[in-house]
């Protein structure tokens, strides 16, 4: 950040301008309020380090598509896409710096805070719009695990954009593998067959890019996703009823 920057105060020492508790992350998360403007500080520490690795091994798994990267490549890799993306259904990047970066606060409550089956769905079908809003920049968003969707007034925004993933297939098969995460994750983050079912056949009926839905037909038709391979990423039954059912769906 230049010096005389209009937030170096704030980046100076954003302990003194927090206004809540840190947020359940595996980096340092919280809300800051500077001079009558809210923001989100997001600044590494070492649990993330600890933690990536995990991810990385869950996703060997899954998809096979995330990168195991040093924290200062995936605070790169997240200033990077915001800047892309814009404010599109997601956090505005509003200042960073090598130790933090500062990003728009929204309004609104996170998909592990809802309350009922029907708000949860409203977030779902909000979430795959949200998502091909960013895809129609020409860009993936890496973890669309359902628990980063964010409801807010009036619309859905996706909040983590730190991961590094594979970059060497076409834009539109790693568009499909965010349609496949966000499915499969319906389940893990709610543990309710139904909601994951009702993910799947709404990324059939609404996501609008045909080249990307044939690409999402030809991964699941391609990939291993047997049931025990997939509890360890996404916690499915071990029976496979709900996989052979999202795999039904998907390849249809």
């Amino acid at each position: 950040m230049a010096e005389n920057h209009p937030l170096e105060a704030l980046f100076n020492d954003p302990e003194k301008y927090r206004a809540g508790p840190n947020y359940r992350a595996s980096n340092i998360v919280f809300p800051v309020e500077f001079e009558g403007q809210r923001y989100i500080v997001k600044r590494p520490r070492l649990l993330a380090a600890i933690i990536e690795p995990y991810y990385v091994l869950q996703d060997k798994f899954f998809l096979g598509a995330r990168r195991l990267t040093r924290t200062w490549r995936r605070a790169a890799e997240e200033i990077a896409n915001l800047e892309c993306i814009g404010g599109v259904h997601a956090p505005k990047l509003a200042a960073y710096s090598e130790k933090m970066i500062l990003r728009e606060f929204l309004e609104g409550t996170d998909f592990r805070s809802l309350s009922s089956d029907d708000e949860r769905k409203h977030t779902l079908e909000g979430a795959i719009h949200a998502m091909a809003k960013i895809h129609e920049r020409f860009h993936s968003i890496g973890d669309t695990h359902v628990k980063n969707a964010f409801q807010c007034k009036d619309r859905v925004c996706w909040l983590d954009h730190d991961g590094v993933y594979r970059e060497d297939e076409l834009r539109q098969r790693r568009q499909a593998r965010d349609l496949v995460k966000f499915v499969y994750t319906a389940y893990t983050a709610t543990r309710n067959p139904e909601l994951a079912v009702f993910a799947a056949e709404k990324v059939k009926q609404n996501y609008p890019d045909a080249d990307v839905l044939w690409q999402l037909r030809y991964y699941m038709e391609e990939k291993d996703f047997g049931a025990l391979r997939l509890w360890f990423p996404a916690r499915l039954p071990l029976d496979g009823k709900l996989n052979a059912e999202i795999k039904r769906i998907l390849t249809r």
